[in-house]
């Protein structure tokens, strides 16, 4: 009755996918079984996304009773014989979860044999769902590829949260963009993961302030004020009011001026539908 009236919650695994697929230049591996990544691949293609990143290895029965991680190896050998990716991220499924095979034991191990870096995360067991996916895949990103860089001379921002599980999410983003940029002037640093490069990610602390835009971007927003010294403001613009308030807390953060004709002007369009 249970599966009748209710939809199940996508798992942490699929949370990952939403935040890690939109990223250029990283390749996405998982390891488990082979259907998983075709099935997932399809949705995400539903949404616009570009998968030929995405790859997958199965395990089987002697792998699972010898604890063998060989197939991982053979994998990543091979991605990186064809292409030339800077980042691969090691997506964990349900059975290597359950039978505690050691993702970042062996991510630290190939990052010595490759010239790559590798990334594993903790959302592929049954007790993780889709929230707790997004908020591990953005926290992974911050914590694993930001590097200290100084501040741009020109005032910019970041977008944390805009994932690909939102619908629309690139034109919700658009629309973020053309909010900021007309209020302030302002351009974005990166879009947290919204068609990133781990280019812009590397150098999200050149950026002046955090916009987070979920709950599940928090985390990272905060790892990155308490090593970097970056002020983030959470929340989301909706409908006039809430819009001008959201603007007036990035204004305080900032200490910058709204410019108030264009606030004037979105009132005036708005009157007149």
């Amino acid at each position: 009755m249970g599966l009748h009236r209710f939809k199940p919650i996508p798992s942490g695994r699929m949370g990952l996918l939403w935040v890690l697929s939109t990223i250029k230049d990283a390749a996405i591996v998982e390891y488990g079984c082979m259907g998983h990544m075709l099935y997932s691949g399809v949705s995400l293609q539903r949404a616009g996304i570009n998968c030929t990143h995405h790859y997958s290895t199965h395990i089987d029965e002697t792998d699972i009773a010898l604890g063998r991680s060989f197939r991982i190896e053979k994998t990543i050998e091979d991605i990186l014989s064809k292409n030339s990716y800077k980042v691969i991220f090691l997506l964990p499924s349900a059975v290597p979860e359950v039978i505690g095979v050691d993702m970042r034991g062996i991510c630290n191990e190939l990052s010595l044999r490759y010239d790559v870096s590798l990334i594993s995360f903790d959302c592929g067991s049954f007790s993780k769902n889709s929230y707790d996916g997004v908020e591990e895949g953005l926290y992974q990103l911050v914590t694993n590829l930001v590097k200290p860089l100084p501040r741009n001379k020109e005032l910019c921002y970041n977008i944390i949260g805009a994932c690909s599980d939102y619908f629309r999410f690139k034109e919700d983003t658009n629309e973020l963009k053309r909010l900021l940029k007309s209020g302030f002037g302002i351009g974005e640093n990166c879009i947290l993961t919204a068609n990133t490069t781990i280019r812009q990610i590397e150098e999200i602390t050149r950026a002046h302030i955090n916009i987070v835009i979920r709950a599940e971007g928090l985390k990272a927003a905060k790892y990155l004020k308490d090593k970097y010294g970056m002020p983030y403001v959470y929340g989301r613009p909706y409908g006039v009011k809430g819009t001008l308030l959201w603007l007036e807390d990035i204004s305080q953060v900032l200490n910058m001026a709204i410019h108030m004709p264009f606030v004037k002007e979105e009132e005036t369009l708005i009157k007149q539908v």
